[in-house]
């Protein structure tokens, strides 16, 4: 708590969530009839005993929001105390909601997630990745073959791990740290990445790549490893950069191939993202092929 203001949670579900999203995450929505009340809370355990306990048992997921609202607006309300001390909420009436939003500074930040992402809404190449094309595609399609022994775990990897990328970035208004990445995603995509390099070893890697033929750069960035950050980084929406390329679909092509087509919005298009991220998942090769070939 400041003088200004004080910091609350909510504790919600995807529906919820989705809406708070769409707001751009400065409003909640308002109250359904048999709703009268709005109950922020005071405590971030309260909010995680809501989430955890309730949210997730009724509709698979449940995050803590928690956001800052003025003093001066929180005034005409009393605090009251529903069980331990821990228990302590704001009974905000549905009629005064737009004005508690108004009230509200900065922006609304999920905290905590319990339950699987999957129960959440996801975007259009998240429907995609799970469940295949509905329409004709805008830009050109591109397909990547990968050799793997096991092209259902891999290509499920890929998959799971895209998902949920995308899911966290629209679900969160600030893009995660790197530590916060390497707590989100799975160990076998974390452990598979290279530690970053230092500027010394940056510049020696630079070096040694312009060194090489257009042939040898080529398979220089087809077998080198990246870092998590690296990687990362070109989902970054308010980075500088654009990873060039939207899942389109996928398959199994037999035993040891899998496939996935992706949708570029003009070629060339930076496509190393894709390509690290099926071969972290297990892939001994990847390589070009045309859409209609497998």
């Amino acid at each position: 708590m400041t003088d200004n203001n004080v910091l609350l949670y909510r504790p919600v579900g995807p529906k919820e969530l989705q809406l708070v999203r769409d707001s751009g995450f400065l409003r909640f929505p308002p109250r359904m009839p048999e709703q009268p009340i709005f109950y922020p809370v005071l405590t971030l355990e309260y909010a995680e005993q809501i989430a955890r306990d309730w949210n997730v048992k009724a509709s698979g997921y449940g995050a803590v929001t928690a956001f800052r609202v003025r003093t001066a607006f929180l005034d005409r309300y009393e605090v009251h105390q529903v069980g331990s001390s821990i228990h302590r909420e704001y009974w905000i009436p549905a009629e005064d909601l737009d004005d508690f939003n108004d009230n509200i500074v900065g922006p609304i930040e999920v905290v905590e997630e319990f339950g699987a992402r999957g129960n959440l809404p996801t975007t259009d190449e998240g429907t995609r990745i799970l469940q295949g094309p509905a329409a004709v595609p805008d830009g050109f399609l591109r397909r990547f073959v990968a050799t793997s022994d096991e092209p259902d775990d891999c290509l499920d990897r890929c998959r799971n791990l895209l998902v949920e990328v995308i899911t966290v970035i629209s679900y969160r208004p600030k893009f995660p740290s790197i530590d916060e990445w390497s707590a989100l995603l799975p160990s076998w995509f974390v452990d598979a990445c290279t530690p970053p390099l230092s500027p010394e070893q940056a510049e020696r890697e630079v070096a040694r790549w312009r060194r090489l033929d257009p042939q040898a750069q080529a398979r220089y960035e087809d077998e080198s490893r990246w870092s998590l950050e690296d990687w990362i980084y070109w989902f970054d929406p308010s980075s500088d950069v654009d990873r060039g390329w939207r899942w389109w679909n996928s398959g199994v092509a037999n035993a040891n191939h899998f496939w996935i087509d992706i949708e570029v919005e003009g070629d060339p298009a930076p496509v190393g993202t894709l390509k690290w991220l099926m071969r972290a998942a297990g892939a001994t090769r990847v390589a070009e092929s045309q859409p209609e070939d497998a």
